[in-house]
């Protein structure tokens, strides 16, 4: 930047790059400033920056206005003060040691200062001698050059031996401290130099001023402090009066006369100072008269502003003032026009400038650029389907011109309420004006549709309007059209004007050749066979014959036509259309097509041999696992509703592209109609459903309609494409279709209770409804649902149309013989009920269900259960503790199903006896790893034996508590099934007034009677028939399409006869579920003759005759093996060892197969799969790998071996089996003999079949004597004895003839004690000479018991009414029993003896 050599300087504080960036720009512009071309702000000391210009005109024109104002922002403007001179501080320069005027190379140093300073270094004594005194150590001399502004410091000899470089340093920190010490300051105000002049006084001695050739430059030269002095006393003299003043005149003028004025008050007012106050008003600030001239030049500058004033509409108006156009226009005039032109909106445009030319100029252009426009669009341009593609293409268009700036606006409006036309304004700039124009006529000439309407014959060709069309060759395509039948059949079509005409006329003629004819047929699965197989036929005689057939009863299922086709509305078109002339009607075609509900029987899908399941869950549609996903859309588009978008964000990309390229084959997908895409891998299902709908509207029923419409084509296309299961989210409820949540409920699970009674056959086999969780009070919702599919579950015969139905609900309620059963999921500790139960082994108290409730009731209630001696399938009673209820009853299940049925049926007795009116029982053992399902069944039975065998007076509500909601659900599905279909009690008290009554049989006949499973009903007196309505051309091909009807359904028909012998296979439930599905199969069932003996003609459909004869041999099958394996069962056992070390029984099947030799993939009754090893005796579980022992024994003719038995020697009466230490067995008879603190030598079992017969007989006569709760009362109690006495003991059992021999005090009985350390006293268990003594521990049918008394031989009665009837036993304490007396030798079985020391 060398070639910029006049610089002006000026004091500023701290400017930023921008700030120095706009003053550059300000000096540049000579109008301005008066300035040219310059280079960049440099700053030269803190509060100092230069400029350098290229001309020194241009310097010299900037310095004449002393203040310059700077505009920085809207609201900030920068004053400076120019000057041709800085206050310098001294710069230090060294010269380069090679320089000519450099005498030696290592003895000088040059040091280059301002010409002023070295004059006052060489004029001022002081400064002399400071400077001396400084460079004396230094130097051996050194010479002043005041006009070169240089001082050459010459080393002395003393010197020589410190280095140059380290001797330069002190000579620059010599410099440094005069640069320090000495200022100079210039002044460059004419006005201050003067002052200076006239009173010399003001510098003191210790400074020099020097005057240059200029007579407004000063320089004064001194130290720091005395220069300071100098310029306060300076400014002192200088003060003058300031003053503010606003003249009033508006920015916007000031900015037009802003350059002009700028250049008059340079010379005359050089000290005022220009701020922007107020609402953006100069207020002028300076001495009193030059801001009166600065007030004056400006006044009559303003004078000379011209204005012009343009009349616009008031929308270009209020365009200019939003859009930002104003600006733009001002900034366009002030770059392109001689004279800058300010724009100001008021009620007119008023443009100011300083010219006429500018004024001119300016409203030209305006004129020429900016335009409104307002194009009127009629009431049926606006209501057409194109107007909102119109309004898309408009918001385009206005988007595309607006990028970037605002050019144009548009705007809808009415002229008025009663005015039912469009106004459609355009204002801005006149191109995309006329653009945007150009759209909206473009609309009006060639999109704008027209409307009319056609009566039509009857609501069947209103019904199936499209397939007429096609049937008559009348082409439809880009028109649009909308049948209805209310309040007459009529067609109301859309379209371009030509193409309506042309249709209506084509259509009038076509519908006067229409033939019509209704055709009957009738046979069992008529209806079944158009519907399903029969499809096919129909197919190919329309095709032959070109007519169309119309099958009437599915007019009568749905109860609705077609849905419409088009979203129209009709109130609109019957306001705006036309109705051409009716045409003749048709002779043989029926004036109405009357509807009414279907008589088809109860379906279901028989073919596969179960019934739909129904599953109501919480949850997301996405996240579910089923074959078909259904969603709801709207104007096809995936991402209209939540529901799409989630199936978006889970499906990913891959959907959307489905979905494209799905969407792209439907040309007008209308409300109702459904279309399938592809599922992907990340929502693992093979298809959606996409099903178009509508917002509610209850008025119209449009919305109810397209909904229904669509859930049925759904669920029909599941059964076409032989998919198994489906899931429908509750469709309706949302911010978009705003359907009521009750509506939803009824419509979804009315439309899946239709499609149950359809009778329609397929795979599927599974519908679940999804409740989204976010849905308000979503389980309330849940429960509708739930109640609305629970309707719907059969039909008006009470026959069941699907399976089993579930839900996510926490509680179901049941009623089973007059209880109320609840299935709760949820925690049993915030149970209220009168008694609860526990779960418990009696020996760990730690599992989830016991050790909750032990912690509620408290250590007391722990303490007891501890020491309780409960026996096996026997309730042990304690009290509550804190436990809010009367009675916590314990018990423990063993894992096995038998006993935990035979434990709930003596819970409900046990608080029947006690007066409790409820009871919470929890799922028992299904903690301890037992299939929740056979536990569930298990309980239900339970509860079912109990309310079979006993009239409840006190027990009203039993609940079934349930932590898991998986086991919840099972218990669940188990309750449905079990409490839903027939129950076969063991009385004949019926547990539900549905049940089915006994079978019977005739006197003398082997074989059922059919008269009570073929009711009359079953043989109506109308048969079965389906109804067509056949439209053609012709009336020879319709007659001949009647004809190809009944050939075809004849060809697919037959007949089979049943025996009397090959139904006695089959039990009664059997037979009644047989007869109960004939109608799904089309079949028919009847006697083949009467009486008793006679058989079943079955015909009908030949797939359905064919099921029913399938059904029929596999149940003869089954029954066949299940006899088997029943025989089988009586006579073989076959025993695998638990995980608590007992013996379980294998189930039947897997019995069968062990015995057969089938070791892989063995079940047990638990669920567990087994692999068994016969000759070691040994079972692995599949998966886990854990071994165990299996056993196989053989019953006896009349006796069955005990489970815990080791197999019978033949011909031995008697085995004794000493137990293997350690094992299960010896461990758990150990463990209740340890209170005696002896040592066990060894432990034997006793085998007697003998005596353990005649004790199973004694059993089951106390079992029959006592009945429930009590029954035999075995308990496992302990009699010491004589080593002598107990191979007696083990052959002919125990003998009530040696009663006596230790006391009698309770009776002349067999003494048993309960605790096995009274039984060990020496004088029960007499020591040998050993110290050996002997145990048994017996088992003992106590019965109902009672205090003993001496010399007693047999128990009192137990009443003297009745003196024949007496207790079973005696015993010492009543309340708290510790020894058992027997009477009878079969009430004990000696079970195990124990040898001790």
């Amino acid at each position: 930047m060398a070639h910029y050599r006049f610089p002006v300087f000026f004091e500023a504080r701290d400017l930023t790059d921008s700030e120095k960036e706009k003053i550059q720009k300000y000096f540049k512009i000579r109008r301005k400033s008066g300035g040219g071309e310059c280079g960049p702000v440099e700053k030269v000391d803190d509060d100092t920056y230069k400029i350098l210009f290229l001309e020194q005109e241009d310097q010299e024109r900037v310095l004449g206005p002393k203040t310059h104002v700077i505009r920085l922002t809207s609201d900030q403007h920068l004053k400076i003060k120019t000057k041709q001179y800085a206050m310098n501080e001294i710069k230090i320069k060294q010269v380069s040691q090679n320089q000519q005027d450099t005498p030696g190379k290592d003895e000088e140093k040059v040091l280059v200062m301002e010409t002023y300073l070295t004059q006052y270094l060489q004029d001022s004594p002081k400064a002399r001698r400071d400077l001396d005194q400084c460079l004396s150590s230094l130097c051996r001399s050194f010479r002043i050059l005041p006009e070169e502004g240089k001082v050459v410091v010459k080393r002395g000899a003393a010197h020589s031996g410190l280095p140059q470089a380290k001797w330069e340093t002190q000579v620059d920190n010599v410099c440094f401290q005069l640069k320090q010490r000495y200022r100079c300051y210039f002044e460059v105000d004419p006005a201050r130099v003067k002052t200076l002049q006239e009173n010399p006084f003001m510098c003191s001695e210790n400074l020099c001023t020097y005057k240059e050739l200029r007579e407004d430059l000063a320089v004064v030269v001194g130290e720091h402090d005395a220069i300071e002095k100098m310029i306060q006393r300076l400014d002192a003299l200088q003060v003058k009066p300031q003053i503010h003043r606003d003249c009033g005149i508006p920015l916007m003028q000031f900015t037009l006369v802003e350059e002009e004025f700028g250049k008059k008050i340079k010379v005359s007012s050089p000290h005022i100072k220009i701020t922007m106050q107020g609402r953006g008003r100069p207020v002028f600030e300076g001495p009193e008269a030059e801001v009166e001239a600065a007030c004056t030049t400006l006044q009559e500058l303003v004078k000379k502003i011209q204005q012009r004033i343009l009349q616009l509409p008031a929308p270009l108006l209020a365009f200019l003032t939003s859009s930002g156009a104003m600006e733009t226009y001002q900034t366009r005039f002030q770059q392109s026009l001689r004279s800058p032109v300010m724009l100001e909106v008021g009620p007119d445009l008023v443009l100011s400038s300083l010219t006429t030319e500018a004024l001119e100029e300016a409203a030209a252009a305006l004129e020429r650029d900016l335009t409104v426009e307002t194009v009127v669009l009629e009431r049926a341009e606006t209501e057409s389907p194109g107007m909102v593609t119109l309004k898309e293409v408009l918001s385009q268009a206005l988007q595309q011109a607006n990028h970037g700036t605002m050019k144009v606006q548009l705007s809808y409006g009415k002229p008025s309420k009663a005015d039912y036309r469009m106004l459609v304004q355009i204002v801005g700039n006149r191109k995309e004006v006329d653009r945007l124009k150009d759209i909206l006529l473009d609309h009006k000439i060639n999109q704008t549709n027209i409307h009319y309407s056609l009566n039509l014959p009857n609501a069947v060709v209103a019904d199936h309007l499209h397939r007429v069309l096609e049937l008559l060759g009348v082409q439809h395509s880009d028109l649009q059209l909308i049948p209805t039948k209310s309040p007459s059949p009529c067609l109301h079509f859309a379209g371009p004007r030509q193409l309506v005409q042309e249709f209506y006329v084509t259509l009038t003629s076509t519908l006067q050749s229409l033939v019509c004819k209704e055709y009957s047929m009738e046979g069992p699965g008529v209806l079944q066979y158009f519907n399903g197989e029969g499809k096919n036929n129909i197919a190919l005689l329309e095709l032959s014959h070109k007519v169309l057939i119309l099958l009437s009863d599915e007019e009568k299922q749905s109860g609705t036509g077609s849905q419409p086709t088009s979203p129209i509305s009709i109130s609109n078109l019957t306001m705006m259309g036309k109705t051409g002339p009716t045409p003749a009607p048709i002779p043989s075609l029926p004036t109405k097509v009357t509807g009414g509900s279907s008589s088809t029987a109860p379906g279901g899908s028989f073919l596969t041999g179960k019934k739909i399941k129904l599953e109501v869950v919480l949850g997301h549609l996405e996240d579910q696992q089923v074959d078909v996903l259904v969603a709801p859309m709207v104007k096809a588009n995936l991402l209209s509703l939540k529901i799409g978008q989630a199936l978006a964000k889970t499906g990913g990309d891959q959907l959307k592209r489905n979905f494209s390229q799905s969407i792209r084959f439907q040309k007008n997908v209308e409300p109702g109609d459904i279309f399938q895409v592809e599922g992907t891998s990340t929502l693992g299902c093979q298809k959606i459903i996409f099903v178009e709908c509508l917002p509610w509207n209850a008025t119209s029923g449009s919305s109810e309609k397209a909904l229904r419409c669509g859930m049925r084509q759904a669920l029909s296309l599941c059964e076409q494409c032989a998919l198994n299961s489906v899931a429908f989210p509750l469709i309706g409820p949302g911010v978009v279709l705003k359907t009521p949540v009750k509506e939803a409920v009824s419509i979804l699970t009315s439309e899946i209770g239709l499609f149950g009674l359809s009778g329609l056959t397929g795979s599927l086999s599974n519908i679940r409804i999804v409740i989204h969780p976010d849905y308000p009070d979503s389980k309330a919702v849940c429960r509708d649902v739930y109640g609305g599919l629970n309707l719907h579950r059969r039909d008006g015969k009470g026959q069941a149309v699907f399976g089993s139905l579930t839900s996510d609900l926490e509680e179901v309620t049941l009623t089973v013989g007059g209880i109320q059963l609840y299935l709760v999921r949820g925690d049993i500790t915030n149970e209220t009920t009168d008694a609860i139960v526990n779960t418990t082994d009696f020996n760990n108290f730690d599992s989830a269900v016991c050790k909750s409730i032990l912690s509620v009731a408290g250590p007391k209630v722990k303490k007891a259960l501890k020491s309780a001696q409960v026996n096996r399938g026997k309730i042990f009673t304690s009290q509550p503790g804190k436990f809010p209820c009367k009675a916590i009853m314990h018990v423990c299940g063993e894992n096995d199903p038998e006993l935990v049925q035979d434990l709930t049926r003596d819970i409900l007795l046990h608080c029947e006896s006690k007066g409790y009116q409820s009871v919470a029982i929890p799922a028992i053992c299904a903690a301890a790893g037992v299939d929740p399902c056979i536990v569930a069944d298990a309980i239900f039975s339970g509860i079912v034996a109990a309310v079979s065998s006993c009239s409840f007076q006190h027990l009203v509500t039993v609940r079934l508590v349930l932590f898991s909601m998986p086991v919840f659900q099972q218990f669940q599905a188990a309750a449905d099934a079990m409490f839903w279909t027939p129950i076969r009690l063991k009385t004949t008290t019926p547990l539900r007034a549905s049940t089915a009554p006994a079978q019977t049989t005739q006197p003398g006949s082997l074989y059922p009677d059919l008269s009570s499973l073929l009711p009359s009903s079953l043989i109506p007196a109308v048969p079965p028939s389906a109804t067509f309505i056949i439209l053609g051309t012709s009336v020879q091909d319709v007659s001949s399409v009647c004809a190809g009807l009944q050939q075809a359904y004849t060809s697919h028909c037959s007949q089979q006869t049943l025996a009397p012998e090959e139904l006695a296979g089959l039990s009664h439930a059997e037979l009644q579920d047989l007869v109960g599905r004939v109608n799904s199969l089309g079949v028919q069932l009847e006697p083949s003759g009467p009486g008793s003996g006679a058989g079943v003609v079955v015909r009908g459909l030949n797939e359905g005759v064919n099921e029913v004869m399938y059904v029929m041999q596999g149940a003869l099958r089954r029954q066949v093996v299940e006899r088997d394996q029943r025989e089988l069962f009586n006579n073989v056992v076959w025993c695998i060892m638990g995980q608590r070390g007992d013996w379980e029984r294998f189930p039947k099947e897997a019995n069968q197969k062990l015995e057969k030799g089938v070791t892989g993939g063995v079940m047990d009754a638990h669920g567990c799969c087994w692999n068994v090893d016969l000759r070691r005796k040994q079972a692995t579980a599949v998966g886990s790998g854990y071994v165990t022992l299996v056993k196989r024994l053989q019953n006896l003719p009349d006796f069955k071996v005990p489970l815990y038995w080791d197999s019978l020697v033949p011909g031995e009466a008697l085995q004794v089996i000493p137990l293997i230490p350690l094992c299960a067995e010896f461990e758990r008879v150990k463990a209740d003999f340890r209170t005696c603190m002896r040592t066990i030598l060894k432990i034997e079992r006793v085998q007697n079949v003998h005596l353990r017969r005649a004790f199973d007989v004694q059993r089951q006569q106390l079992e029959d004597k006592n009945g429930a709760p009590v029954g035999a009362g075995e308990k496992m109690l302990y009699h010491g004895t004589t080593t002598q006495a107990c191979q007696s003991i083990m052959k002919t059992g125990f003998n009530r003839g040696f009663a006596g021999q230790n006391a009698t005090v309770y009776g002349l009985g067999t003494y048993f004690a309960v605790s096995a350390s009274y039984s060990a006293k020496p004088v029960y268990s007499r020591p040998e000479a050993d110290g050996t003594q002997c145990m048994f521990v017996a088992r003992v049918l106590a019965g109902f018991y009672t205090l003993g008394k001496s010399l007693m031989r047999v128990p009192p009665p137990v009443s003297p009414q009745q003196p024949d009837i007496r207790f079973d036993s005696l015993v010492d304490n009543q309340q708290n029993p510790s020894m058992f007396v027997v009477f009878h030798d079969s009430q004990a079985y000696p079970d195990y003896l124990i040898t001790f020391k």
